[in-house]
């Protein structure tokens, strides 16, 4: 049995030489940018499981870390000629410029990990190992816009050990519409799955339903990256997952960096949070149409609570200077120490 993308509604592609930086709804209508004067996503890894990427796309610039393929030959060649994952890894991670469109986490960077082929489709086994290699390679975050009806024993294993590894796996729900079943592997109860949005919070037809669904996101008339150095609109649960990752990825990058005192240790407490922030769409609590509601990113970051007495001067440090990912941890990490012993030394004098 085979994985696929889920049916995704695609509009013509643009050059980027027809329009200057353009924010789409999902970024200026939950008031992201405020949010990065906390954390755009530094030091925090996705692996972005999907058709590939045009890892030098012009608004891509340094964001894409590494690149491993599961789907044979070159084992580094993650070519896109589908458009699918690099239009997801841009939702993530668009560079913040004067061109083309911004990612939720512009900062954030990305492993990105082939696992479909050039038709859309991939083996359940490919998958598998596309996880497990995320797991080997210790990121944080772990996207997948991709979705079939079976459940595979490997694929479940593969998923439950990045569960134990405290990675969030985000996962689309399916775009086959109200039928009460989510596509696996979004159906497993250790990922956290996403349905989708248009731009008026309303749940999109084609937005699949089922008792296990957690969110709902942005995910109607998505603009994005897509080969060669263009860029496309997209609709589906496809893109409303990357949004959540990326919101995810700011989450855990003002924690990491701002000596975070909210418990986001392992899925539960990742997912408990988003939860507890998220805008009841339906029925109070979960329900099977819209899951626990929109997840609120203004709230799920801002409500990060952070250690107390942040020295002044490292809250307001730039770390744009620092280009790679274990860079930024290792400077984030530092800031962290910094700010405990301080604490300790006015406790103790």
């Amino acid at each position: 049995m085979d994985m696929k993308l889920p049916t995704v509604v695609r509009h013509p592609r643009m050059l980027v030489q027809s329009f200057s930086q353009i924010v789409g709804y999902q970024i200026s209508k939950h008031n992201i940018p405020d949010l990065w004067l906390d954390a755009q996503g530094e030091g925090i890894t996705i692996a972005v499981l999907d058709t590939g990427c045009q890892t030098d796309h012009i608004d891509l610039n340094g964001s894409v870390l590494s690149t491993y393929n599961t789907t044979g030959g070159d084992i580094n060649d993650v070519h896109d000629q589908d458009g699918h994952g690099s239009h997801v890894t841009g939702i993530i991670t668009a560079n913040n410029n004067e061109l083309g469109i911004v990612g939720v986490a512009p900062k954030a960077k990305v492993i990105s990990v082939k696992v479909l082929g050039d038709n859309g489709s991939g083996a359940y086994q490919w998958i598998s190992r596309g996880i497990e290699e995320a797991i080997a390679r210790n990121v944080d975050i772990i996207s997948m816009s991709l979705g079939g009806p079976s459940d595979d024993p490997q694929l479940h294993a593969a998923i439950q050990r990045a569960y134990q590894n405290n990675i969030p796996i985000i996962c689309a729900a399916g775009n086959a519409g109200d039928i009460h079943n989510l596509d696996y592997p979004g159906r497993y109860t250790e990922t956290i799955s996403i349905g989708a949005l248009n731009a008026d919070n309303i749940r999109a037809e084609f937005s699949q339903t089922g008792r296990n669904l957690d969110f709902m996101a942005p995910g109607v008339d998505i603009l994005s990256t897509v080969p060669v150095n263009s860029y496309a609109v997209f609709s589906g649960t496809s893109m409303a997952t990357p949004w959540v990752s990326g919101v995810v990825a700011l989450m855990l990058s003002k924690h990491h960096c701002k000596g975070g005192d909210t418990p986001v240790n392992t899925v539960e407490d990742v997912r408990d949070h988003l939860r507890k922030t998220a805008i009841d769409l339906q029925d109070a609590g979960r329900d099977p149409n819209t899951g626990f509601g929109l997840i609120d990113v203004g709230q799920s970051v801002k409500l990060m609570k952070t250690a107390d007495n942040m020295p002044e001067h490292i809250a307001q440090t730039t770390r744009s200077t620092y280009p790679h990912s274990q860079m930024e941890r290792w400077y984030c990490d530092l800031e962290k120490r910094i700010s405990i012993l301080e604490k300790k030394r006015d406790q103790t004098s």
